[in-house]
């Protein structure tokens, strides 16, 4: 299954829409749930992630994400009651940020009595909200030493709140704690897949990746096998859904060896959970790119397409990637015209309506078009990074010279990871 991941803005989606939506705590505070209508259906996964791994966030930097935070009751502190008697939304939050400006510290707690209110909290907002699987909240680890004891009591409370409903136990991991080694060498992979594969009465796992470098997608082939090597044992060994989040199209491998779902997004911002990306920032721009699975790139539609590879007449290399959105893109490109003559799709600021669309209908169909049978569901997958590899290897080699805004070298890592997870034996 294909999820979205979705904040303040609840855009349009496409006929073929998602699979189901993520909500993210940071994204929206917690009034703007309750009076909003839902994007997703009852046929639709609906997920709110607490995002309790995001304790300790500067409010100095991301006032903005920490005052949505504070709005829920598991991270709340002594801001402003909403009262729609005597304030609109918008008023509130100003009281909000201001009060978390002032006394925000966004600490976990640490001894049980106060862990367990924290939980329970979470759990109950998500019952109230209708979701359809409860993500346990569990804390960040940052750390190849830890013991993961700490994460494990709060998802053994957890557990207990959530009783018999469908339920997915977070496991947030930084990169730091994956990259150094291999997962077959890593201890904490070991016990983390030990301890949830015996069983703690969930019926899932939310698996996070926090990256803390400043790298759109992981290139890191130790994370990369970490994340395939847990999706691939939690499901085989513990009979678990496997939901993964912020690995970008990584996720969309995982579905190869076991996993349920992957979550992920067209802007870079929720694509990848790095906490310099959610710092405060005015003024952003956000130019349309053009998705390419064919690739697993984004290509920009000008400087990319039209004067490099529609101009090479390479443009047939993405014709897998041909969706109903792009197909004025396409013809105009065909023809030889100007990118900038298509109102959906010129190289302007904040003109991304359509190509996220685009990369929302591409990524659904190529997540329909996986085979149901688990063995020709992960060959299938090895295939599509195969040819990927092939075919951006040969655009770098084309492009030497005026290289295209993109670079691949993620695909390789990816490759040999799941080669080593897909293909081993036992």
């Amino acid at each position: 299954m294909f999820l979205y991941n979705i904040g303040h803005r609840w855009a349009d989606y496409p006929n073929d829409a998602p699979d189901g939506f993520v909500l993210l705590a940071s994204g929206v505070n917690s009034q703007a749930i309750q009076r909003r209508d839902p994007v997703w259906t009852e046929d639709q996964v609906f997920l709110i992630d607490p995002q309790v791994y995001l304790g300790g966030l500067d409010a100095d930097d991301c006032s903005k994400k920490c005052a949505n935070l504070a709005t829920y009751p598991w991270f709340a502190g002594d801001g402003p009651d909403f009262d729609s008697g005597e304030m609109g939304i918008n008023d509130w939050m100003r009281s909000v940020k201001q009060t978390v400006g002032q006394n925000w510290s966004g600490e976990l707690p640490s001894e049980g009595g106060d862990v367990g209110d924290c939980v329970a909290a979470a759990v109950e907002y998500q019952l109230e909200a209708g979701v359809t699987h409860v993500i346990l909240p569990a804390p960040l680890c940052e750390e190849r030493s830890s013991s993961f004891q700490s994460q494990l009591q709060w998802l053994e409370l957890g557990a207990e709140y959530a009783g018999d409903r469908p339920s997915l136990a977070t496991v947030c991991l930084s990169d730091q704690a994956l990259s150094p080694v291999s997962p077959d060498e890593n201890d904490l992979v070991e016990t983390i897949a030990d301890h949830l594969t015996s069983g703690i009465g969930v019926s899932g796992v939310y698996l996070v990746v926090e990256s803390t470098v400043d790298q759109t997608r992981i290139r890191n082939a130790n994370v990369a096998e970490s994340v395939l090597y847990l999706s691939d044992v939690l499901s085989e060994h513990g009979n678990l859904d496997v939901v993964v989040n912020f690995a970008d199209m990584l996720g969309f491998a995982c579905l190869g060896v076991g996993a349920t779902a992957f979550a992920t997004d067209y802007f870079e911002t929720r694509k990848r959970l790095n906490r310099g990306a959610l710092q405060d920032r005015e003024g952003g721009r956000v130019y349309p790119k053009f998705y390419s699975h064919t690739t697993i790139a984004e290509y920009l539609p000008k400087e990319d397409m039209q004067k490099g590879i529609a101009e090479e007449h390479l443009l047939y290399l993405l014709d897998p990637d041909r969706t109903s959105y792009a197909d004025s893109l396409f013809a105009t490109l065909e023809e030889g015209g100007d990118v900038d003559t298509i109102p959906d799709w010129a190289e302007t600021p904040n003109n991304y309506t359509t190509a996220r669309l685009h990369f929302i209908q591409r990524v659904q169909a190529a997540v329909a078009a996986l085979p149901g049978d688990p063995e020709a569901r992960r060959a299938a997958v090895l295939r599509w990074l195969h040819e990927a590899e092939m075919t951006s290897a040969y655009l770098e080699q084309r492009f030497q010279e005026r290289p295209l805004s993109v670079t691949h070298d993620h695909i390789s890592a990816w490759r040999g990871a799941y080669e080593r997870i897909a293909l081993r034996e036992g």
